[in-house]
């Protein structure tokens, strides 16, 4: 201290006081404004390489994606397991393609858990194929596992795909099988009406021939390929509906093989989503031209192979087979974002290059068409009924989660309306010999908010 005394004496003595200190605050100020700075530029950086990401907005739609896709096969056993991925979540949606390696049988889960089978083929190329799909639960075990419905010994293949995000209460927007040929398959053409799905491809083949030639663009989720038989699954996005595009399949050498194109449809995170209704009642309602009426429209109330009935002769349409009485207790108030309607249908009789074209409508509380009509792409026909193809009965979707078919106001109270029906009429596609149209089944869906 005393020699910063004598020190601040000396100045003074000079006359150097008072420049001295001005130096001192000077380069204060310089040193604070460096600091001002420097503190700036950190909270740039760190803006940059900390800010949160971005969210999806209000009104956007999730995203499909591929969780994980596992195979599993057996030898002379009774039945074949699948271990489940890590990666699998409650709530995925989850698509098995299994075969065996005999005709004729009925390939069922061994494991006590639900699937329904999407498609069946049992009496081509000596070997049993089939599709099923199920969301994963919560109380599902580590492993999945399939047998015959009889228990028989055999040779199996499995792979299993699950996705997240998909609308599991109507995961299919389209489906083609493709029949069955020694020679390469091509598929082109399957018409989507659903934006940022993703497809399906699901192949077999009975031999341990290699593929030769897999689906252009997709992804090879699992195979199978080398036992015999063998199964094999690809995905691929789609951002937009529309054609689903071509695709080929093909093994080396001469070898039977069976392929099924899917569309999953994705969730929706900007509406709200009601139960998957039934309707009601059911009833024949006459369309303008027609004499063509429909049996046991009643049968269309559950799905169990009763249905209803048209037989169509020549081009000309039938009336319109009409569910209403769907039970919805929506909000009264609340806007409807999108109806998506489902009917399992097939045609049955009349020779191939003869199917089955429809249209499908909307009625209003006042039993009047409200909105536009749908109809499904030429590329979607009736599928035919095949003694060798078991449940090739599909349901075919019309209307999407944005999609109010052409109304505008329609409202909660709107839909709860016992009265509120979807209505389809079929025709012939072409002149020939008279087919039957089929409905097992129709249920509505609805988006709101």
């Amino acid at each position: 201290m005393d020699a910063i005394r004598r020190y601040w004496a000396d100045m003074r003595r000079h006359g150097l006081e008072v420049p001295v200190l001005a130096l001192i605050v000077f380069a204060l100020g310089l040193w604070a404004l460096s600091c001002e700075q420097t503190r700036d530029v950190y909270a740039q950086e760190y803006e940059v390489a900390f800010s949160p990401p971005e969210t999806t907005p209000p009104g956007a739609e999730s995203e499909i994606a591929h969780t994980a896709t596992v195979s599993g096969t057996a030898s002379a056993a009774t039945s074949v397991s699948v271990t489940a991925s890590g990666s699998w979540a409650t709530g995925d949606f989850c698509v098995a393609n299994v075969a065996g390696d005999t005709l004729t049988k009925s390939i069922v889960t061994n494991d006590g858990n639900a699937w329904t089978t999407l498609s069946e083929i049992t009496a081509t190329f000596s070997m049993t194929w089939t599709v099923l799909y199920r969301e994963r639960g919560g109380s599902d075990g580590g492993t999945y596992s399939f047998r015959y419905s009889d228990s028989a010994a055999d040779n199996f293949t499995a792979v299993i795909s699950c996705f997240s995000g998909v609308e599991t209460l109507i995961p299919f927007d389209a489906k083609k099988t493709l029949d069955q040929t020694s020679s390469a398959i091509t598929q082109a053409g399957m018409l989507t009406t659903a934006d940022d799905m993703v497809l399906l491809a699901l192949g077999a083949i009975n031999g341990t021939n290699a593929i030769s030639v897999s689906p252009s663009g997709f992804t090879l989720g699992a195979s199978n390929a080398g036992t015999n038989p063998a199964t094999v699954n690809w995905y691929k996005a789609q951002a937009s509906a529309g054609s689903a595009g071509s695709l080929q399949f093909e093994a080396s050498g001469s070898v039977g093989k069976q392929l099924v194109l899917l569309g999953l449809r994705p969730a929706s995170t900007a509406s709200t989503v009601s139960t998957l209704n039934s309707p009601g009642s059911a009833t024949n309602v006459d369309n303008a031209g027609s004499a063509i009426t429909w049996t046991n429209p009643g049968n269309i109330a559950t799905s169990n192979d009763t249905r209803a009935s048209s037989t169509l002769a020549g081009t000309g349409p039938s009336d319109y087979l009409c569910g209403s009485n769907f039970g919805f207790s929506l909000p009264s108030g609340a806007t409807i974002t999108g109806i998506v309607g489902g009917i399992e249908r097939r045609r049955q009789g009349g020779a191939t290059g003869e199917p089955i074209d429809d249209s499908v409508i909307l009625l209003g509380a006042a039993g009047t068409a409200i909105g536009s009509p749908k109809a499904a792409p030429s590329t979607s026909v009736w599928a035919p009924n095949f003694s060798f193809i078991n449940q090739r009965e599909d349901y075919w979707y019309y209307g999407a989660r944005d999609d109010v078919w052409g109304t505008t106001g329609l409202t909660g109270a709107d839909l709860n309306d016992a009265d509120f029906a979807v209505c389809v009429a079929a025709k012939g596609d072409t002149l020939g010999t008279d087919r039957q149209a089929n409905v097992d089944h129709m249920h509505l869906l609805v988006y709101y908010q």
